[in-house]
């Protein structure tokens, strides 16, 4: 559409939130799309924008201020644009969309009927005034004329029509369960919320840490079983779960890389010090003890040894192709 190629080109101006709103609130006519454009549409743009900003940055180790960076401008893009598509996928009334088709075919017929009499009324007015079967003034020409389009609409409706199996759960129910997702553990300031505490995870304490962590894995087996249980209970309408269910993965696929990000810290925090010590270690696997590769590392500093105790046994702990 024109709203989002307009997105798409002001992504660098400096002025983009107020570019957003003449963009968005004025020419985009969707309600749910306006609704978020601030909590959602921008945070999402300007992740891009930082992203591009950064991707031709060098990067000396995986734990750098640039690969954090990166990683966490991908995982919020993910994040953002995974509640723009849960937002714009909901049903936005309990009729099931199949069968609104139908409901105009309806209205199609009744207007067609309504013509179609007028037509006979006329007919048999000329026939009795004018001995003229098929009336031929302006007026019930364009009565004909009419009631043909009216014939054609209904004609391209019918073939809109999508019927579902005569065991399917009501549709309503459906819109309910969806809706009651995204306005709780899927709504915009939940995941946010989440989003914003495992990013300042980053610098706290391994404990809280974990605790943010926590929350991540609570939240991904939550929303991996509402997927699961739309893909079982709702199978008969594909067509309206599936692309909720996306948005949901692409959620999840955002909070797992700020996850990744908070894990990556509490581990590399632990080993930066032996960081090479501990690349070189992994040349040699038989080594019975860790002071050992004193030995082979006479530059090895104390402070590095020191911390190469606690690492190594974490490493070997985690490590099942390693023996000591």
């Amino acid at each position: 559409t024109y709203a989002s190629q307009k997105l798409l080109s002001i992504i660098s101006s400096a002025e983009f939130s107020k570019e957003l709103d003449t963009c968005v609130l004025q020419q985009c006519m969707s309600h749910p799309f306006r609704e978020i454009s601030h909590t959602v549409i921008e945070p999402l743009f300007q992740s891009i924008r930082n992203f591009e900003l950064h991707i031709n940055d060098s990067e000396d180790a995986l734990n750098s201020q640039v690969h954090v960076r990166r990683r966490e401008n991908v995982g919020l893009a993910w994040i953002y644009l995974g509640l723009l598509r849960l937002k714009i996928s909901l049903p936005s009334t309990p009729l099931d969309p199949a069968r609104k088709p139908a409901a105009k075919v309806l209205q199609l017929s009744d207007r067609v009927s309504s013509l179609v009499n007028r037509l006979r009324a006329r007919q048999w007015q000329s026939k009795l005034i004018h001995g003229e079967e098929i009336p031929s003034d302006p007026s019930s020409l364009r009565v004909l004329d009419e009631a043909e389009i009216f014939c054609q609409k209904r004609s391209r409706q019918e073939k809109k029509i999508a019927e579902r199996p005569q065991n399917a759960k009501s549709f309503r129910s459906f819109y309910h369960e969806v809706h009651r997702f995204a306005d709780s553990i899927g709504g915009v300031n939940a995941v946010i919320d989440l989003a914003k505490c495992l990013q300042e995870s980053y610098t706290r304490l391994s404990e809280e840490s974990s605790i943010a962590i926590s929350r991540e894995v609570n939240w991904q087996k939550s929303a991996h079983g509402f997927c699961q249980r739309l893909a079982s209970v709702y199978a008969p309408y594909e067509d309206l779960f599936v692309p909720i269910v996306n948005s949901i993965r692409n959620i999840q696929q955002g909070l797992r890389e700020l996850s990744g990000i908070s894990f990556m810290m509490r581990q590399t925090e632990e080993e930066f010090l032996v960081q090479s010590v501990q690349q070189e270690l992994l040349s040699f696997p038989m080594v019975l003890n860790p002071r050992d590769i004193s030995v082979c590392f006479d530059a090895a500093s104390t402070s590095v040894l020191n911390g190469l105790d606690q690492c190594f046994k974490a490493h070997m702990s985690n490590s099942r192709g390693f023996h000591r």
